[in-house]
């Protein structure tokens, strides 16, 4: 059995044409067991269009065939805590977010 599971990794916003698929694969994953998450399509997509604009941000998906089957998100973390609070606290603990 020949396997067309392949996988390709995105930059910014060279997601752009993918957020409506990770914004429907996510609200179905999502609503399942453990999570129990129910936000809509919309609320998705905007969530995901701020990923487009990060600096570093980076997207992969996993294909079978065409069909995109799962999704994996990565942002460098002095992306997320940005708040003097988190990067007191993170800091405290011997980290820092770069």
């Amino acid at each position: 059995m020949t396997s067309s599971l392949h996988f390709e990794k995105f930059l910014g916003t060279q997601m752009l044409n993918y957020v409506p698929i990770i914004a429907q694969l996510r609200t179905e994953i999502f609503r399942d067991f453990p999570y129990l998450y129910n936000n809509s399509l919309d609320h998705e997509e905007r969530y995901l269009s701020l990923y487009t604009r990060a600096p570093d941000f980076f997207l992969v998906l996993a294909f079978d065939g065409e069909e995109v089957v799962g999704a994996s998100t990565g942002v460098p973390l002095e992306q997320v805590f940005k708040t003097a609070t988190t990067q007191q606290l993170l800091q405290a603990q011997g980290y820092t977010p770069q």
